[in-house]
């Protein structure tokens, strides 16, 4: 009978080190940066009408932070294209009347400081 409950609670615990990783897993930094990626995808995919440019930024930087923590080569210059192009799209929303044309601001300060963290990347709290 115990021999019983011991491989029980042996499979118990293989299948919750499977199934439900640790906390040390959930928040290293490149499952943060895995997150940050998929919620900056959801952002960028609502932009315009559930979402605006400024929630799409904080997921880059998220993600950005995530990628500098781990020593992830180009993170800095990974955001920059990331906020390039986040310009461009608000751009066109902005010139197809979806949002308004401080948006576009907005995005040029967001790639300016995109630049500047390329030669000196934020430093990671």
């Amino acid at each position: 009978m115990k021999t019983g409950l011991l491989v029980l609670a042996l499979a118990a615990l293989t299948w919750c080190s499977v199934v439900a990783p640790s906390h040390a897993q959930e928040s290293s930094p490149a499952a943060r940066a895995a997150l940050a990626h998929q919620l900056y995808d959801t952002s960028l995919a609502g932009l315009g009408s559930a979402t605006r440019a400024s929630d799409v930024y904080d997921w880059s930087v998220r993600w950005l932070r995530a990628d500098l923590e781990a020593h992830t080569a180009d993170a800095a210059r990974a955001h920059f294209d990331r906020m390039s192009a986040l310009l461009t799209r608000v751009h066109s929303l902005v010139t197809s009347g979806v949002v308004a044309s401080s948006a576009e601001t907005e995005c040029r300060y967001y790639v300016a400081e995109a630049r500047a963290w390329i030669a000196h990347p934020p430093a990671v709290p």
